[in-house]
């Protein structure tokens, strides 16, 4: 998959980009209301709590988890610490089709 090509195509910086991306990801969880629970190679398990919670308010924190994966697009779009990514190279060849 594109994560391993990633890997092996990023070699030392791959910790760095996968921080950067999860630097957002936390964020964007956290301001909606959410919980980073954790992050599995190139998945990130994101959780809101339903339990205990009434029906009405269950309906507004998926809400949230939508408006989180929304704004996190948005963030990883404009980040400039991911832009030096669009461009690089190595990705640019091996992976098909490659943004981020």
């Amino acid at each position: 998959g594109n994560f391993t090509d990633a890997t092996e195509t990023l070699k030392e910086e791959v910790m760095q980009f996968v921080n950067q991306i999860g630097e957002i990801v936390h964020g964007c969880v956290d301001d909606y209301m959410g919980a980073p629970n954790k992050n599995i190679g190139d998945c990130f398990l994101l959780v809101w709590r339903l339990s205990g919670i009434e029906p009405e308010k269950q309906k507004k924190l998926a809400d949230m988890a939508m408006m989180s994966i929304v704004r996190m697009i948005a963030e990883v779009n404009k980040s400039r610490k991911l832009a030096v990514y669009r461009d690089h190279p190595g990705l640019l060849q091996r992976v098909r089709k490659y943004r981020v």
